[in-house]
């Protein structure tokens, strides 16, 4: 391997920050309302619409680890990663547009069938070439671990950024493109969103693809061997490397915690608060707080090392989750503990992905196998079993209680379980999360003494 300790400079930065910004952009949307879509639009059984989602990210799961082998494995002009933000971006927007419309003359048991393809394509494909590709950029625009930190907080922004933003400006332009003025859930409303949306992503996309360069090489594999058997192995040798699995966990149940509470974000706020745009409000003032603590992140794990910044802030996360519950419904106490909680998750999204930079090289030193696309597809895999995971949890749970989207008025039990969802389940998530990375993490102490 050829690694060049050449820094990009803030322009390169900045353009490599669009890419993800785009693409956390469209996520944000999906995570946040494609399942109310499906309830409150298509009109579909809200437990078996979760089925679907989980059932699917069995599918994602295995793309995760092939995709990354694909990965690292590409020679091109373009590099390792660049290549596939170009050749993927404008399939992911076509995908993205065909999710956010079910046909509405399909016969039901069709439009279940049109769902379960159209998110498969969406997830399994467009968006793992998509993911990989980007975070897989911290380990190839250059080999210096200082500015690998400094590219991880920035892809960590990215994803946070492009969440909030999708998140809020999803709603507001759901009221500004609506065909029914007071009902936000119409398929005029979703189709323009979402065709605002795929366009800027694509703009985006294209900024990180033209304005910045990989420096880190690899050289062609001497022999070709079979796609399947090299995933496999790649994967066998990750999982007996017990900080990637570590990580991998850790990061999974964060991932349940954060779309359990983005998807009972819009539910918490339209049937327990009783007005939809409560959504914006709760998701900026978590999402802001936590954008402005990232940007302290690398000057943080520099003083004190990233492994106690990324527990100090579960921690954190925890503290402020509990808050927010005990202080409901008092909104003014709520969104103050809620601020808390953003502070917290500022602190461990921010140091997650230099921390499985860290993983890549020390596996690098003491395997000689640099898999910086295949160790990357743990943090996209996380991030959407993440997804399936907690949909199954929110709509089986919530279908148990009652839930009827056909109801303007939930049953009480039904009202309990939204908040059980949004707000006491991600914060015991949130706990085993640091009991685990606290019982099994020491990496970067080897880090520091080996690489």
């Amino acid at each position: 391997m050829t690694t060049k300790t050449e820094r990009p400079g803030w322009v390169e930065r900045i353009c490599y920050t669009a890419g993800g910004i785009g693409i956390k952009f469209a996520f944000g949307a999906i995570t946040g309302y494609f399942l109310i879509y499906l309830t409150n639009v298509a009109l579909l059984d809200i437990a078996a619409c979760s089925a679907i989602i989980a059932v699917s990210k069995v599918f994602d799961g295995i793309s995760d680890v092939v995709i990354g082998n694909i990965i690292d494995n590409t020679v091109s002009s373009f590099g390792k990663a660049r290549i596939w933000l170009l050749r993927m971006c404008l399939p992911f927007a076509v995908s993205l547009m065909l999710l956010f419309w079910v046909p509405p003359g399909l016969p039901q048991l069709l439009k279940y069938v049109y769902v379960f393809l159209i998110y498969n394509i969406v997830n399994t494909v467009m968006m793992t070439f998509m993911q990989i590709s980007h975070y897989s950029m911290v380990s190839l625009l250059s080999g210096d671990r200082k500015e690998q930190t400094i590219l991880s907080s920035i892809q960590a922004l990215t994803r946070t950024i492009g969440n909030m933003l999708g998140a809020i400006v999803f709603v507001r332009l759901l009221n500004i493109f609506t065909d029914e003025p007071g009902n936000q859930n119409t398929q005029v409303a979703y189709t323009r969103s979402m065709t605002v949306f795929c366009a800027i992503m694509l703009v985006l996309t294209l900024i990180t693809v033209i304005g910045t360069r990989e420096r880190v090489q690899t050289a062609p594999a001497r022999e070709k061997k079979s796609l399947i058997k090299e995933s496999a192995a790649s994967l066998v040798l990750l999982l007996k490397n017990r900080y990637w699995a570590t990580l991998i966990v850790c990061d999974l149940l964060i991932m349940i915690m954060m779309q359990l509470m983005a998807s009972g974000a819009t539910y918490y706020s339209l049937y327990i608060l009783n007005d939809m745009s409560y959504v914006s409000l709760i998701l900026m003032t978590s999402m802001i707080p936590t954008v402005l603590t990232m940007f302290a992140v690398p000057f943080l794990t520099e003083k004190f090392g990233k492994q106690k910044v990324f527990a100090a802030g579960l921690v954190i996360a925890i503290l402020g989750s509990i808050g927010f519950g005990l202080s409901a419904p008092s909104i003014t106490p709520m969104l103050m503990f809620n601020a808390l909680q953003g502070l917290g998750n500022g602190l461990h999204k921010g140091t997650i992905v230099a921390l499985t930079a860290d993983m890549v090289v020390y596996t690098e030193k003491t395997t000689g196998q640099f898999k910086a696309g295949t160790g990357n597809a743990g943090l996209s895999a996380t991030e959407k079993l993440g997804t399936g995971l907690s949909s199954v949890v929110f709509g089986s749970l919530l279908a148990t209680a009652g839930f009827n989207a056909a109801l303007e008025v939930q049953p009480e039990a039904a009202c309990n379980m939204i908040s059980m969802l949004f707000i006491w389940i991600p914060a015991l998530v949130c706990v085993v999360a640091l009991v685990i990375f606290l019982l099994f993490f020491d990496l970067e102490r080897k880090a520091d003494n080996e690489i």
